[in-house]
């Protein structure tokens, strides 16, 4: 079995990552650390620093926002695993899309 841990860059959600990856190592569960990152026409909160604008649908401009997503994405998953240590007998793994979140999370899980 597997948990899907949807990882915004919020505060929150953050400790939805480190809760996440707790109860997939309580219950010996497999965890994937899924982030959607926004289509260049539907820029979110948190995508600012990363110099893409949502004014044009540019494959360029969509590269880095994903490209600063799977950063963001690294950066929360090394820091859950620096605060409750690497998986050990469970099999942890991080997903990056772009799109709506509710229509991607459905098609992956």
């Amino acid at each position: 079995m597997t948990i899907l841990i949807a990882v915004d860059f919020s505060p929150v959600g953050i400790a939805v990552a480190e809760h996440g990856y707790l109860l997939a190592q309580k219950s010996g569960m497999d965890a994937v650390f899924f982030h959607c990152a926004p289509k260049v026409t539907h820029m979110l909160l948190g995508y600012a620093g990363c110099g893409a604008y949502a004014a044009v649908d540019d494959a360029a401009e969509q590269k880095k926002i994903d490209m600063t997503g799977s950063k963001k994405l690294d950066e929360i998953v090394e820091s859950v695993y620096a605060k409750y240590g690497a998986p050990e007998g469970i099999k942890a793994e991080k997903c990056l899309v772009s799109g709506e979140a509710s229509e991607e999370i459905i098609k992956y899980a």
